[in-house]
């Protein structure tokens, strides 16, 4: 039988068991039909992974789309690893400046103000998330 065949309560049971990642992987694996994809779409919701840059662009999305009110009862993981400092010093060192060591505390400086914005914007989307079952905050290396 065709997957778009299915019954919605097996759909719905065969994608929360190929799990978000699964999606992630190949955004493909969403249009086997619009029927599919309302109920691929909370199972793509329930397990939110970022990095220090994804959460920015995550943040302005939802700033402007209202994203995660609407699918906020699916929400069940939510994970931040802050290992975006290295690579984005990295990059912004590259545009050439003469005081290094004076620019290293003014990229680190906005960095953290940046950050500290968009953790305060997640921690009120994620206050009005009723089936949110862990959260976990990891500090990384730039080694990933």
């Amino acid at each position: 039988m065709p997957l778009h065949r299915l019954p919605p309560e097996i759909l719905l049971y065969t994608l929360r068991l190929l799990g978000s990642a699964s999606f992630r992987q190949d955004a493909r694996r969403l249009i086997v039909s619009k029927r599919s994809f309302q109920h691929a779409r909370p199972v793509l919701l329930q397990d939110l992974d970022f990095s220090a840059q994804s959460l920015r662009r995550f943040v302005l999305a939802d700033t402007e789309e209202g994203m995660i009110c609407s699918k906020r009862n699916h929400v069940m993981t939510v994970s931040l690893g802050l290992d975006g400092l290295e690579k984005w010093h990295l990059t912004q060192s590259k545009q050439g400046d003469t005081e290094s060591s004076r620019f290293n505390i003014r990229v680190i400086e906005s960095w953290t103000v940046e950050l500290n914005e968009c953790m305060d914007a997640l921690a009120r989307m994620l206050q009005k998330c009723t089936g949110l079952r862990l959260l976990k905050l990891e500090a990384r290396t730039g080694a990933r």
